[in-house]
């Protein structure tokens, strides 16, 4: 039963992940913490990433927009791999609060509300056009580029941030599936490079069984995600990642996923 409640997170979160450029990941960590240590489930979350990433770049990579990946990308490879060597030396996520909502038990730290509260901001700031800069601006792009490469590499939330600038651009919906796909590869070759190097025998312990069928729902999800494209307007892509946005920046704060 456990291997069938991942599968279909995997799978249904991979459809999710391929319109609004994040949700694997940070649905896939709760269910692989239940199963091994959370360390281990780090390691096992990166790793499904990592091999859809690859997947849903060969599916998309006509698409890209490079003069986007150029900046936001390098960028983000560059503070990803700060990210994740100050994992280890990140103090503040000792920090817990745990409580309980409708007999749920939830728990949150600052790292998580600071993740939270950025989503909430740059959607809201977005939408109601706050901030007068223009969304293609090498600035808005560098920005970008640094929140969600070293929250990337610190926690593995960097999909949602990356999803709110990128959102933002003039891009169209292919553009803006296609460069998000390429930014998360980078970023998750850098994280996986870096734990590596901090653990050699850390791939040792993964679970194939656990992990094999994941990237398998995964990337069927991310098969369906494409196929169907083509039947998804601009403006239905745009509605997605803002509501999603939102519902992910509350949730991780409050601590439940």
């Amino acid at each position: 039963m456990e291997i069938l409640g991942l599968v279909l997170i995997a799978f249904f979160a991979s459809i999710l992940t391929f319109y609004s450029g994040f949700g694997l990941g940070t649905l896939l960590l709760p269910a692989f913490s239940l199963m091994v240590p959370i360390d281990l489930a780090i390691l096992m979350t990166a790793l499904v990433h990592f091999l859809n990433s690859i997947f849903k770049f060969i599916l998309t990579r006509k698409a890209l927009h490079w003069p986007s990946l150029a900046i936001f990308g390098i960028v983000s490879l560059i503070f990803a791999i700060l990210g994740a060597y100050c994992l280890q030396y990140f103090v503040v996520l000792e920090w817990m609060y745990s409580y309980t909502i409708v007999g749920y038990a939830a728990s949150t730290n600052v790292l998580k509300i600071i993740i939270g509260s950025l989503l909430v901001l740059f959607t809201g700031i977005e939408y109601f056009d706050v901030i007068k800069i223009k969304s293609n601006h090498p600035i808005y792009l560098i920005i970008g580029g640094i929140l969600s490469g070293f929250f990337g590499g610190l926690s593995g939330h960097q999909g949602a941030l990356r999803s709110a600038f990128l959102r933002s651009l003039p891009l169209t919906k292919e553009q803006f599936i296609a460069t998000g796909i390429a930014c998360a590869l980078m970023v998750d070759t850098a994280r996986l490079l870096v734990y590596t190097k901090m653990d050699q025998h850390a791939f040792m312990n993964i679970n194939l069984q656990l992990v094999l069928p994941a990237i398998a729902a995964a990337w069927a999800g991310a098969w369906i995600g494409n196929k169907y494209l083509k039947k998804i307007t601009q403006e239905q892509i745009q509605k997605i990642v803002c509501i999603c946005l939102i519902l992910f920046g509350v949730l991780i704060g409050m601590g439940l996923i």
